[in-house]
């Protein structure tokens, strides 16, 4: 292959990546405006999630214009220290965001955020980030019940992570018995105690588990935690776990962090904890973890195949995700329709929910 075509290739591929990034860039920047209009219109008081929100949007705007800007001239150094400065940039603001909701949602004891009926421990500051875009993505659409808001804030032309109740069909519902794989801080879990649901919070790693989980068991009602990895079989596992990123710890995908310690933990699979515990039925299987999707489901044939749960299961951590989840899904139980996302699979059984 001569240096011309070289060439020819790389314009080719920078102008397709760069028009991608724009177009995404320019729809969220609308939507987040739509947002403002819509916030600025509800004139919140300034004690409210609203007005919190409306900050936070604020701060988005600055950072997608900042990289928008970037991307237009600059979209050669993505990789870059600049676009790594405007990022830390966005994580100090996140740091700010956070400290404000706590101002106004600290609880009387102050060992707690009060969110309506949902209570959350203090985020230490290497979580702070991540407690605001885990409020805003997972806890806002319930605490904030504004369809117009909501659609433009997670409408289907908006490239998120993906809600994990995206349309009536993968919805929590009073009653379900949830699998949170994954748990983390515990804010799926906390989300299905607010919609009344009994929740089993699995989260392997001690630092998440210790700092927030338990807590979160403690102040909310009908949370069990769970200290295993879900995996395929029964047996210890080792995890990489970053002190940079304890949030992130994996058993399967290589990380670029130096700073790893590698500790074990057990896991089981999911058929095997319902035949121990007696549970009687799952209803929803929330999975982010990290790669290990495909293992936990397949340690979970006779769950999909008996209890058909509906499912809301990441698929962004494996280059075949997408492909290898759809199969193990179908090939447990055949009758699932399966939607995909960006990031997420979903999947419910339509017979199941004609029986609701």
């Amino acid at each position: 292959m001569n240096l011309q075509v070289l060439k020819t290739i790389f314009r080719y591929t920078s102008k397709h990546l760069k028009s991608r990034f724009d177009g995404t860039m320019i729809r969220r920047l609308r939507s987040l405006h739509r947002v403002k209009r819509i916030l600025e219109q509800l004139q919140p008081d300034k004690n409210s999630l609203e007005f919190w929100l409306s900050e936070v949007i604020d701060a988005d705007l600055k950072f997608y214009k900042s990289t928008l800007l970037i991307a237009d001239k600059f979209w050669f150094l993505f990789e870059s220290p600049l676009i790594k400065w405007f990022l830390r940039k966005a994580r100090i603001r996140q740091i700010g965001l956070y400290d404000k909701l706590e101002t106004i949602r600290l609880s009387p004891e102050k060992d707690r955020i009060v969110l309506n009926n949902i209570q959350l421990p203090r985020a230490n500051e290497a979580e702070k980030f991540l407690f605001v875009i885990s409020i805003v993505e997972i806890l806002i659409p319930y605490l904030v019940q504004n369809p117009e808001l909501l659609e433009n804030l997670f409408g289907k032309d908006i490239e998120t992570e993906g809600l994990y109740e995206p349309n009536e069909h993968i919805q929590l519902q009073p009653a379900d018995i949830v699998i949170d794989a994954g748990a983390n801080a515990g804010f799926f879990s906390v989300l299905g105690s607010a919609k009344g649901c009994s929740v089993y919070a699995f989260e392997p790693m001690p630092y998440m588990r210790e700092n927030y989980l338990v807590h979160v068991a403690a102040w909310n009602p009908n949370i069990t935690v769970c200290p295993f990895a879900l995996w395929d079989k029964e047996e210890e596992l080792t995890f990489s776990v970053s002190h940079a990123n304890p949030h992130s710890a994996t058993a399967v995908v290589k990380t670029g962090y130096k700073d790893i310690e590698q500790i074990t933990v057990p896991a089981i699979s999911l058929d095997e904890f319902v035949r121990k515990n007696n549970i009687p039925r799952i209803d929803f299987i929330k999975a982010d973890i990290e790669g290990a999707e495909r293992r936990l489901l397949m340690g979970a044939k006779n769950v999909l195949k008996e209890f058909a749960p509906k499912l809301s299961i990441c698929t962004y951590h494996l280059p075949d995700d997408p492909f290898v989840i759809r199969r193990l899904i179908q090939e447990s139980n055949p009758n699932y329709t399966i939607i995909e996302g960006v990031n997420k699979i979903y999947a419910y059984c339509p017979k199941k929910e004609e029986l609701k």
